[in-house]
């Protein structure tokens, strides 16, 4: 039996889908199986036992209408058939639905229960599934929505548990150590959309609380650097932190965050990935998409070694799909976000210190 499974969202998404991708090859122990995804995190999907081929897709040069691209993508993607197309987005769009309507199979199944941007369009493309699996997305987490995916799509009914991404990857991580630190700390300053960021200065001081004996190693993407070089530049007198920005690939990120003491960071990918790993996080969370993807529902994480710490300032507006009502504070931040309490996050990264696992 010849699967493809299509996924063109982002990194945070693709990991709080794995566990679904490792039941269904469980389902399918003989099937050939073809990841078609987002190129960001192919790296991350090579390394993922769940797979036999991987097809990568350029996102950003589909979403800029890019024909010539286009046209070459329609060619590959036309090249094979399947038995069996899973398109297991939540959140579907227009993107992945042109794509699955590219790829040959006898059978497509896709998901009902929401749309992201050009719903209009939502209609024709659902003519093209054979089958679409309803799902309600209030009041659960996407751990729990790719759950319910699965039971319909397998006609099973299990309950979810919290992933250990350690569990699907080929090799275990290599072990990440400094000379000078028995311990450090991985911090994420940003997310792929500034407005959603915690406010810098509170960071500065959030990380003025670390113990000198503990380094500081800060992650994430080559934009991030300005952030990075501020924070260096402001704690000058904190030998210990360390500007990785822009200088590590996906599974070096991961190979740093599985041996840190305390992950801290926005709502973005790599909290997604620390809380996957069993390791202490503490993150910022906004109100856009509160509670689909963080916190994580405490029936989940309440038999964790680690503390999973959602810092959030509630809001009546929550859950308004980044529509904000509210002007952005200083013309840099959400209100939601730039109202989290400074005094709240130093009392979590005290309980985190503490917590040995």
């Amino acid at each position: 039996m010849k699967i493809a499974i299509i996924r063109t969202d982002l990194i945070g998404d693709f990991l709080l889908w794995l566990e679904s991708a490792k039941i269904v090859r469980n389902e399918y122990p003989d099937a050939h199986i073809t990841l078609i995804c987002n190129n960001i995190y192919v790296e991350l999907a090579q390394e993922i036992t769940c797979f036999d081929q991987i097809i990568t897709l350029d996102i950003q040069k589909l979403r800029k209408l890019n024909l010539i691209y286009l046209l070459k993508t329609y060619t590959k993607l036309r090249q094979k058939t399947y038995d069996l197309l899973i398109n297991p987005m939540i959140t579907r769009n227009s993107i992945v639905d042109l794509l699955s309507l590219f790829i040959n199979a006898n059978v497509k199944v896709a998901s009902n229960a929401d749309y992201n941007k050009y719903k209009i369009l939502k209609p024709l493309f659902d003519k093209f599934y054979a089958k679409l699996i309803a799902i309600s997305i209030t009041g659960f987490h996407e751990l729990e929505l790719n759950n319910l995916f699965c039971n319909q799509l397998l006609n099973r009914n299990s309950n979810i548990k919290l992933p250990n991404l350690l569990d699907l990857l080929k090799i275990p991580p290599l072990k990440f150590s400094l000379e000078d630190f028995k311990q450090y700390i991985a911090v994420n300053l940003s997310t792929s959309t500034s407005s959603r960021n915690w406010p810098l200065k509170n960071f500065e001081t959030l990380l003025a609380n670390i113990p000198k004996d503990i380094a500081i190693i800060i992650i994430g993407s080559k934009n991030e650097q300005p952030l990075a070089n501020q924070i260096i530049q402001r704690l000058a007198n904190y030998n210990q932190i360390i500007d990785k920005t822009g200088k590590t690939t996906l599974i070096e990120s991961l190979n740093i965050i599985n041996s840190a003491k305390i992950f801290i960071g926005n709502e973005s990918a790599l909290v997604h990935m620390a809380t996957l790993l069993n390791i202490n996080t503490i993150s910022f969370l906004g109100g856009g998409y509160a509670h689909r993807f963080l916190p994580y529902p405490s029936s989940l994480i309440a038999k964790a070694s680690a503390q999973h710490k959602v810092l959030y300032q509630q809001l009546p507006c929550f859950n308004c799909n980044w529509h904000c009502q509210y002007p952005l504070e200083n013309n840099i931040t959400w209100r939601c976000i730039a109202n989290i309490s400074l005094d709240d996050a130093i009392t979590a990264l005290s309980g985190s210190l503490n917590n040995e696992m």
